[in-house]
């Protein structure tokens, strides 16, 4: 008893559909069985022999088609493992395992085409107990696929299933919100950047943000008011002249380090917004003019002192070379702006110093790079 238990689990492990065959060998399960312990013993090349003698002994047995792809993708042997997951499909056309497997080894061997057919096969028979795991690989593999050949509306559907599956990732927002510029929808483009934003993606939203023809939203425009916008300098302006009228009541907003050049230290919240020194996140030094605005060459950092980000305002815009950091140290966008606003290749990193992806700013254009 205890060893047909055993087999039952064996056919069930791979093949949750494999009630179509209703009558199995006893001596064929038993041959699929010790395969499968084989293959969990990364012993393939006996798994195989053992796999290969079951599916002669009942080739209808489709699940043993799957066991054996398995074991031929372990060994290095696509070709084959194509040819028996699809043996399976024949039996079971909808086996999101199958579609799923195929589609990868496509996509691996750079067969875009049949990689999209059998990922978007996968996804419309995937069940709710199909691998998380797998569904968000085959969408953003879809989506940057859409995208890099500018079908924005169909990568757009990939996108928005991730944004709720991998709802903590920045850059499917970003691209998202390509995405929704590119077909004309100002909303979507809004929300993605603000929700971008939110998850640390300011950088990249302060340079989106120019492609829009305004927002009418003062909740959105708060959040995404940036350091050097025209509100951030109307709000500095005004803190700045009161200081001077208010006398000590003011004093913990700017803390000039050198009297002749007029220097100071601003601290800003989690949104970007002038605070007192003891609500801050984050403060700039730099250069204040006696225009009321910053100048000149300035440096961000996070309230513990690890440097954010350095660069140089002219007239108010950012200007020339722009780096931002990490809190770690490391490197987190490299670029250039001109008159305000960014031009050329910016280049995005990971934590671990590796290129993310860039985006190329051309006119009154841009494009997105995946790594």
């Amino acid at each position: 008893m205890k060893k047909t238990i055993l087999f039952a689990i064996a056919l069930f492990a791979f093949n949750p559909t494999f009630s179509q065959k209703k009558v199995i060998n006893r001596e064929i399960a038993q041959l699929n069985y010790d395969g499968y312990q084989l293959m969990l013993a990364e012993n393939y090349k006996e798994a195989l022999k053992l796999f290969n003698l079951a599916v002669e002994g009942d080739p209808e047995a489709f699940f043993i088609y799957q066991n054996r792809a398995l074991c031929h993708i372990s060994l290095g042997d696509t070709v084959n493992a194509i040819l028996d997951f699809r043996k399976n499909l024949k039996f079971e056309p909808e086996n999101t395992e199958c579609l799923y497997n195929i589609g990868n080894i496509c996509k691996k061997q750079r067969d875009t085409t049949n990689a999209i057919q059998y990922f978007k096969k996968s996804l419309q028979f995937a069940g709710s107990d199909f691998s998380e795991k797998k569904l968000i690989y085959m969408n953003q593999f879809l989506g940057n696929t859409y995208f890099e050949q500018n079908h924005f509306d169909s990568a757009l559907v990939y996108f928005n299933y991730l944004k709720s599956a991998d709802s903590l990732n920045t850059g499917i927002f970003i691209y998202s919100a390509v995405c929704n510029y590119k077909t004309n929808n100002s909303e979507g483009f809004c929300t993605d950047l603000e929700r971008a934003f939110e998850l640390g993606g300011a950088i990249t939203c302060q340079f989106l943000k120019y492609y829009c023809d305004g927002c009418d939203k003062p909740r959105l425009s708060g959040k995404m008011s940036a350091p050097n916008s025209n509100v951030l300098d109307k709000r500095l302006e005004f803190l700045f002249q009161a200081s001077t009228t208010q006398g000590e009541s003011q004093k913990g907003f700017f803390i000039p380090e050198e009297i002749e050049t007029r220097k100071v230290k601003v601290y800003f919240n989690s949104k970007w917004q002038v605070c007192p020194p003891e609500t801050g996140l984050f403060y700039r030094e730099s250069f204040w003019s006696i225009d009321n605005f910053f100048g000149g060459s300035f440096k961000d950092y996070f309230i513990t002192g690890e440097i954010l980000s350095e660069g140089t305002i002219n007239k108010k815009n950012y200007e020339g070379l722009y780096k931002s950091y990490f809190k770690n140290g490391q490197t987190q966008t490299i670029g250039r702006f001109r008159n305000g606003i960014p031009v050329g290749k910016w280049v995005f990193f990971n934590e671990n110093g590796k290129t993310d992806y860039e985006i190329e700013f051309q006119m009154d254009d841009f494009f997105t790079a995946l790594s």
